[in-house]
């Protein structure tokens, strides 16, 4: 994935056990992660089939 600085430098979680705040792109990816594990994995076949469709 390639962001401008700018896009990089956007905050979007809290601080870390540093203290340091995540950004917004790493929030995005870590979500789009964790949707991608649930339609595979969770969801009912007749869900994805909406979902899909």
């Amino acid at each position: 994935m390639v962001l401008s600085e700018a896009a990089r430098s956007v905050w979007a979680k809290s601080p870390n056990a540093v203290g340091e705040w995540l950004p917004l792109w790493q929030h995005m990816d870590d979500s789009a992660d964790v949707a991608g594990h649930l339609f595979d994995r969770w969801l009912a076949p007749s869900v994805v089939e909406l979902l899909v469709e």
